[in-house]
Protein backbone atom coordinates (compact mmCIF):
# COMPACT_ATOMS: atom_id res chain seq x y z
CA UNK A 1 0.00 0.00 0.00
CA UNK A 2 1.17 3.47 -0.45
CA UNK A 3 1.02 6.30 1.88
CA UNK A 4 1.27 10.09 1.34
CA UNK A 5 3.90 11.83 3.25
CA UNK A 6 0.86 13.28 5.00
CA UNK A 7 -0.35 10.07 6.07
CA UNK A 8 2.94 9.00 7.15
CA UNK A 9 3.83 11.56 8.94
CA UNK A 10 0.32 11.80 10.80
CA UNK A 11 1.69 8.07 11.93
CA UNK A 12 4.37 8.83 13.56
CA UNK A 13 3.37 12.01 15.27
CA UNK A 14 0.35 9.69 16.97
CA UNK A 15 3.35 7.20 17.62
CA UNK A 16 5.52 9.94 19.40
CA UNK A 17 2.60 11.48 21.30
CA UNK A 18 1.76 8.26 23.07
CA UNK A 19 5.09 6.64 23.65
CA UNK A 20 6.56 4.67 25.10
CA UNK A 21 2.55 3.71 25.16
CA UNK A 22 1.72 1.38 21.90
CA UNK A 23 -0.52 3.10 19.78
CA UNK A 24 -3.14 1.87 17.94
CA UNK A 25 -5.26 2.92 14.59
CA UNK A 26 -5.61 1.84 11.29
CA UNK A 27 -5.31 2.61 7.23
CA UNK A 28 -8.24 2.27 5.06
CA UNK A 29 -7.36 1.89 1.92
CA UNK A 30 -8.47 1.58 -1.69
CA UNK A 31 -7.09 -0.48 -4.05
CA UNK A 32 -3.58 -0.22 -3.04
CA UNK A 33 -3.42 3.36 -1.72
CA UNK A 34 -4.28 4.47 1.79
CA UNK A 35 -7.11 6.88 1.73
CA UNK A 36 -7.13 7.71 5.66
CA UNK A 37 -5.57 6.98 8.42
CA UNK A 38 -7.52 6.86 12.18
CA UNK A 39 -5.96 6.90 15.45
CA UNK A 40 -7.76 4.85 18.47
CA UNK A 41 -6.96 5.09 21.71
CA UNK A 42 -5.17 2.18 23.14
CA UNK A 43 -7.44 1.36 26.51
CA UNK A 44 -4.49 -0.82 27.80
CA UNK A 45 -1.94 2.35 27.78
CA UNK A 46 0.73 -0.28 28.05
CA UNK A 47 4.24 -0.52 25.88
CA UNK A 48 3.70 -3.85 25.97
CA UNK A 49 0.34 -4.41 24.64
CA UNK A 50 -2.86 -2.62 23.24
CA UNK A 51 -6.59 -3.08 23.65
CA UNK A 52 -9.22 -0.98 21.13
CA UNK A 53 -12.63 0.28 22.27
CA UNK A 54 -14.41 -2.65 20.06
CA UNK A 55 -17.28 -0.63 19.53
CA UNK A 56 -15.78 2.10 17.97
CA UNK A 57 -13.76 -0.32 15.71
CA UNK A 58 -16.83 -1.61 15.03
CA UNK A 59 -18.49 1.98 14.00
CA UNK A 60 -15.30 3.05 11.96
CA UNK A 61 -15.40 0.06 10.06
CA UNK A 62 -18.93 -0.10 9.35
CA UNK A 63 -18.19 3.80 7.83
CA UNK A 64 -15.20 1.98 5.96
CA UNK A 65 -17.52 -0.29 4.24
CA UNK A 66 -20.61 2.11 3.83
CA UNK A 67 -17.81 3.88 1.17
CA UNK A 68 -16.79 1.02 -0.32
CA UNK A 69 -13.32 1.24 1.25
CA UNK A 70 -11.23 -1.73 3.18
CA UNK A 71 -8.94 -2.18 6.49
CA UNK A 72 -5.80 -1.88 5.39
CA UNK A 73 -3.99 -2.41 8.39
Amino acid sequence: MRLTREQHDAIVAHAQRDAPNECCGVIVVSGAEAVAVHELENLAASPLRFEVDGLALHRLLGEVEDRGDELGA
